[in-house]
């Protein structure tokens, strides 16, 4: 057995069952869009809720597909997504045309930290596709603080591979518009509910 094949045969499970339900794909893309106009992450503080956002958005479409995955990014530092104990995916999502995604920050230890994690990409127009380090070997690069995978390296993998990817999603780009909101505004209005002139005066950034 190959060390990602559990999460080789979610990946083809998963992209069989999402190609056949266009309805979910919508509901998807429409969520994605709706994330860019709301929290649109040229703000910085909102950079890494549009990050979250999209592992939630994986995560939910996995199950509403009947797939058991459970989001798990808040107590595990290499995968979002877990499969079964101790089996996960992790998700990379880029909203922008950038030519490589980070997979790893490894702040300042890079020598001893590899990308070995199977990994789900969203990439906005290029659609939604899987890599792990068992087919797609020596992809990465390194800087002081971070590991990368080239997008150009991945296109050209999935290119060939077509069963690796799903290029017919619309996945939007990060909106051009002004954020309607940041982040901290809608965890601000959450907590505040329990502290009454406080809540009163609360005022969302403009």
């Amino acid at each position: 057995m190959g060390a990602y094949d559990q999460q080789q045969q979610f990946w083809i499970s998963y992209r069989s069952a999402l190609l056949g339900d266009k309805v979910l794909q919508a509901e998807m893309t429409g969520a994605l869009r709706e994330l860019h106009r709301r929290y649109n992450s040229t703000v910085w503080e909102n950079r890494f809720v549009c990050g979250g956002v999209a592992e939630q958005v994986i995560g939910s479409s996995a199950r509403a597909l009947g797939l058991p995955a459970t989001n798990a990014g808040k107590t595990n530092q290499g995968y979002d997504l877990e499969l079964a104990p101790g089996v996960g995916i992790s998700i990379k999502a880029e909203f922008a045309v950038n030519s490589s995604v980070t997979l790893v920050n490894t702040r300042g230890d890079a020598e001893n930290r590899t990308w070995d994690y199977a990994t789900i990409f969203v990439l906005s127009e290029r659609g939604i596709g899987y890599a792990d380090p068992e087919i797609l070997l020596d992809a990465t690069t390194r800087t002081k603080d971070s590991i990368h995978i080239k997008v150009k390296w991945l296109l050209d993998f999935w290119k060939a591979n077509p069963g690796w990817v799903i290029t017919s999603m619309d996945i939007p780009p990060k909106s051009t518009q002004p954020s309607a909101r940041v982040a901290s505004d809608a965890i601000s209005w959450d907590i505040l509910q329990d502290f009454p002139r406080l809540v009163a005066n609360f005022k969302p950034e403009v």
